[in-house]
């Protein structure tokens, strides 16, 4: 599916470890996101840029696979070129899955 990067990411033992290299405290916003207290900047589009080697585009939006927002691993982020094509991700889940599950996520099941 275009939009998003399919390369192989290596596991991390340390799911932490790799925006602690930045040495920044971070905090849960109101949408349940987990941001740098310094920038606001939420930590997945950090942890994508970092993947990819340079920065998001304004109109590039990165995505929970397992629509968990505070898992931030590379292995669990997609990025979409935007905002449309992310949408139509939850559309063809929520025809599968229901609803419940492409918006709120797995949790929602646990």
């Amino acid at each position: 599916m275009p939009g998003y990067w399919t390369q192989p990411l290596e596991f991390n033992p340390q799911p932490m470890s790799y925006y602690n290299e930045r040495n920044a405290r971070t905090y849960i916003d109101q949408h349940g996101y987990r941001r740098f207290c310094d920038s606001h900047k939420p930590v997945s589009r950090w942890v994508a840029e970092r993947k990819l080697g340079r920065r998001l585009g304004r109109e590039e939006v990165v995505h929970h696979i397992d629509r968990n927002k505070s898992n931030n691993c590379p292995n669990n982020l997609w990025v979409f070129q935007n905002q449309a094509a992310h949408h139509r991700v939850h559309e063809l889940d929520a025809r599968h899955f229901g609803h419940e599950y492409s918006y709120r996520g797995r949790r929602a099941y646990w």
